[in-house]
């Protein structure tokens, strides 16, 4: 079983038979039963399109999954379907003012001030 989470947005039927695709044309994947991609939700990030397919062999698990997701990948890159991943939009309420560099950072000159900034080290008399 492999989930890939496409970008709101995907048309996620060109998104499905790509992996079918992909799935069949696998040296590992059974024909019986056949691979099946499912659109199985709207997530938080992403719509979340699940690959479920039998392998061979036990032994070829491994490889086989990460073959997939390689050959998903690409043929996603290649077809400009974006595979999805966490984003989070802030939106403030409300404004407070800018903070006075003076108090927060009591080295600095004030804004607007010509003062010059103090040196490290010895000063010279």
């Amino acid at each position: 079983m492999l989930v890939v989470g496409v970008a709101y947005g995907s048309d996620v039927e060109p998104a499905s038979a790509i992996m079918t695709r992909i799935a069949h044309a696998n040296e590992h994947v059974l024909d019986e039963p056949p691979p099946v991609v499912t659109f199985d939700t709207f997530g938080d990030n992403a719509l979340t399109l699940t690959l479920r397919a039998f392998v061979d062999s036990v032994d070829a698990r491994v490889g086989t999954i990460s073959a997939l997701n390689r050959a998903i990948n690409q043929a996603f890159a290649d077809a400009g379907i974006s595979i999805a991943f966490p984003q989070r939009d802030l939106h403030r309420a409300g404004r407070r003012p800018t903070p006075d560099l003076g108090r927060v950072a009591p080295h600095l000159p004030a804004q607007g001030s010509q003062r010059p900034l103090p040196v490290a080290g010895r000063q010279r008399r």
